[in-house]
């Protein structure tokens, strides 16, 4: 077994960002959001060619890292990857 797995990353990662481009335009997207870190967080746990834990660490460093270099003229992109991150779990179990 591996570390994390990058392309799985990526690929929540980026429905995280297309979440976080509707938050900007004005849309309530906290549930979808948070639907989203359940679903990458259950997919890691199953996932059987890297470590769990190590992509869920992979997972959310990468949204708080994304959160940190967003255009202060984009609040809602910023906060939508933020609350992504601080709604994933932990651990994982």
């Amino acid at each position: 077994m591996s570390g994390h797995e990058e392309g799985l990353i990526s690929q929540y990662v980026s429905k995280i960002q297309h979440l976080a481009v509707r938050a900007e335009e004005g849309k309530d997207v906290t549930s979808e959001v948070e639907n989203t870190v359940k679903e990458a967080v259950n997919h890691f746990r199953i996932v059987q060619s890297s470590d769990p834990y190590a992509n869920l660490l992979a997972f959310k460093g990468r949204l708080s890292i994304f959160a940190s270099v967003v255009h202060p003229s984009q609040p809602a992109y910023r906060r939508t990857l933020e609350h992504a991150a601080n709604a994933c779990p932990s651990d994982i179990k």
